[in-house]
């Protein structure tokens, strides 16, 4: 995130709890959230709000951060172990696999490049 999107975000969270945002703490907020995407950390903000009445600071945004990362890990784990578990000898259709394949690595790949998650 550039400092810009930080102020965004820091203009989002003042919607749920009336913060004042000055320009140290964009600053501050950008030290600690700079090498996160703004799409992540707008989601991370969400989720907080979603889930706690504390007040929110970069912490917390790393921490669901890190959640949702860890969670698309293990998605595209258990994709990859389906992809690689397939026995055709099991009644599988080889075009049918062959395309969910296909499928998941798309995803996989978007995943791990940072795109959108699949809604």
């Amino acid at each position: 995130m550039d400092k810009f999107e930080v102020s965004k975000l820091l203009t989002a969270i003042s919607t749920y709890d009336n913060r004042k945002i000055a320009t140290e703490t964009v600053e501050g907020w950008f030290l600690a959230l700079g090498d996160l995407t703004y799409q992540e950390a707008s989601e991370a903000v969400v989720m907080h709000f979603k889930l706690s009445t504390k007040w929110l600071l970069p912490g917390h945004i790393r921490y669901n951060v890190g959640m949702v990362r860890d969670q698309i890990r293990r998605d595209n784990w258990t994709k990859r172990a389906i992809v690689e578990s397939f026995n055709y000898d099991d009644g599988f259709d080889r075009e049918e696999h062959e395309a969910l394949v296909r499928k998941y690595k798309r995803e996989i790949e978007g995943k791990s490049n940072g795109e959108e998650k699949d809604k």
